[in-house]
């Protein structure tokens, strides 16, 4: 049991809470063949392409190697494809393919109707959960940024 002057807990609801949430993501785009986190990738891409690898991994939270065997994976099945940065001849910037944008449509529904199931659960305080989500995305950003 933490000491009274200790802060809560954070990380292990949000570690539930992150698996509980891929769960119902998964079951709502499988179809698509998409892990939800492939999504979240996939979806990025749609919304910001074209964009470079290390934009990518700083908007997803996630370190560059683990965005790099995303990308892999996602270049490999052919569902997203590089051009070449107009300004950095040795970078490069990701675009989504024709079946990228297709399965990434198809996923988005399901997206909207977890979002749906979610915000029915929670009633009128959804938007205030929304906001402090936020508010905890920034603050882990933070934090990231000043522990070893």
């Amino acid at each position: 049991m933490p000491k009274a002057s200790e802060p809560p807990n954070f990380l292990f609801p949000l570690f539930v809470t992150g698996q509980l949430a891929s769960a119902l993501l998964g079951r709502a785009i499988g179809e698509t063949g998409l892990t939800p986190n492939e999504f979240a990738v996939v979806s990025i891409i749609g919304a910001l392409g074209p964009i470079t690898p290390s934009e990518l991994a700083a908007r997803a939270g996630m370190p560059p190697t683990t965005m790099s065997d995303y990308v892999s994976r996602l270049r490999t099945r052919g569902l997203v494809e590089p051009s070449p940065h107009p300004d950095d001849r040795r970078s490069y910037r990701l675009e989504l393919t024709d079946d990228g944008r297709e399965r990434n449509a198809r996923a988005l529904e399901g997206l909207l109707a977890s979002n749906r199931a979610i915000a029915e659960s929670l009633g009128a305080d959804a938007a205030a959960v929304r906001e402090s989500l936020l508010e905890l995305e920034q603050a882990l950003r933070r934090a990231g940024t000043t522990t070893s």
